[in-house]
């Protein structure tokens, strides 16, 4: 969800015409869609500890700090991913809000996808009315604000967190006017971290050459720095300009961008749309930046590089045959001709209806690094090739076994997915 705080939608195009109530009657989705209220969609599950922890906490955020003048001014949806009805049954008696009928797990599954939702529990608010998203993150709010002293947490969007001034290297006050038409890559690092101060070498490195190639791009340095000298030494070894120390806005961004670990650079187009919430990879496979300003790719192999992607997003992987040298390079390149525009025209058709890719297409070919995935999954040899499903974040995996790769196969288990029609296996700890 990084950077998506402004998107929009109708709330009752996105849950139905109907939803249901305690009292096990349906109600009308429009009737909760009243200015100045907000809409919780609450993604959770009967099976999930983290879920059964929090949503005691979230009942009671519900019942007495969202009430002004005796009106509620949000109501919750409840978004099950129990794995049968009387799960779902069982944890919404528990519930004192709405949820979306168990059985429409299409319209269930059409909603995970538009927001990303990877890991339970979630809590996005949104506007009643205009479908704003206004959080994202809700969860962690409520746990913080359990008052709602600051609810609807509406997080800025990006072109407005970014204006005002910021320095350069000379410690010299720039606008963000000198921003204007750019590309720009916002970077949080921090001397006290070795990963950084290595990337941050390599990012020098990258940005003199697009720089020198004449493309309009400035990077911001968000720093994640606990002392102000530490800050001003690491930021004399960067070539870019920075947000002063402690500027408020590196708070809003590392929000906006869910910044969980650095270093992390995210990259933003001239209009303020997120290309990318995460160029670290990208800047460690392009060194030279001829790829700039890398947009995500419909379909990629699987390398040290894109392996962290896996970790943190549904992935559909093809995994070749084991061959030695020119042999192998031959087995990836034939399975990326095939995977590659599959998942380009999957991607189109998905655009065109306002979604994204409901998982990432992956050829596992001859780099070191599928062997490790493969161990992991249990995988002999012999049995590849194959097609594997694998969702890191839900901890399952699903594998086609024993039939013969095809396009229409690769498809086949696409759809499959995104109806939840697949048959999974509890990846082993």
């Amino acid at each position: 969800m990084s950077g998506s705080a402004s998107a929009r939608f109708s709330i009752v195009e996105l849950l139905g015409d109907k939803l249901k109530s305690k009292d096990d009657e349906e109600i009308a989705t429009a009737s909760i869609c009243e200015e100045g209220k907000y809409v919780g969609l609450y993604f959770s599950a009967h099976w999930c500890p983290p879920c059964q922890a929090f949503t005691p906490t979230l009942a009671n955020f519900y019942n007495t700090s969202t009430v002004q003048k005796g009106e509620k001014l949000l109501e919750i949806v409840f978004i099950s991913s129990d794995k049968n009805e009387d799960q779902f049954d069982e944890y919404y008696n528990r519930m004192p809000w709405l949820a979306l009928p168990y059985n429409l797990r299409d319209k269930k599954n059409e909603v995970s996808r538009r927001f990303k939702v990877s890991a339970i529990p979630t809590l996005i608010i949104l506007d009643s009315v205009t479908g704003e998203v206004t959080c994202v993150d809700g969860v962690d709010e409520v746990k913080c604000d359990g008052e709602g002293k600051k609810f609807p947490w509406k997080s800025r969007p990006f072109p407005e967190i970014i204006t005002g001034s910021f320095i350069n290297q000379e410690m010299k006050t720039v606008t963000s006017e000198s921003l204007k038409d750019k590309v720009l890559g916002i970077y949080f690092s921090a001397h006290w971290c070795p990963p950084c101060r290595v990337f941050t070498k390599e990012l020098k490195s990258t940005y003199d050459k697009i720089k020198e190639s004449g493309q309009s791009f400035e990077i911001i340095f968000a720093s994640r720095d606990r002392a102000e000298d530490a800050f001003k030494n690491y930021f004399g070894e960067m070539p870019w300009l920075g947000f002063p120390f402690g500027d408020k806005r590196i708070g809003e961004l590392a929000k906006l961008f869910s910044v969980q670990g650095i270093p992390k650079l995210a990259i933003v187009d001239a209009q303020g749309k997120v290309i990318t919430a995460d160029a670290r990879g990208s800047v460690t496979k392009d060194p030279e930046g001829k790829e700039f300003p890398w947009y995500p790719k419909a379909c990629c192999e699987l390398d040290a590089v894109s392996a962290a992607m896996v970790n943190v997003e549904s992935c559909l992987i093809l995994f070749t045959e084991i061959e030695e040298d020119e042999e192998g390079e031959e087995c990836t390149r034939k399975a990326m001709e095939m995977m590659k525009p599959i998942a380009e025209e999957t991607k189109a058709a998905e655009e065109a209806k306002g979604q994204e890719l409901a998982c990432k297409f992956i050829v596992a070919g001859d780099d070191e690094t599928v062997e490790g995935l493969q161990q992991f999954l249990s995988i002999a040899d012999e049995s590849l090739p194959m097609l594997v499903l694998l969702d890191i974040p839900r901890e399952r995996v699903s594998c086609c076994e024993g039939k013969e790769i095809t396009p229409d196969l690769i498809r086949e288990y696409y759809t499959k997915f995104v109806k939840d029609e697949l048959q999974w296996t509890t990846l082993s700890p």
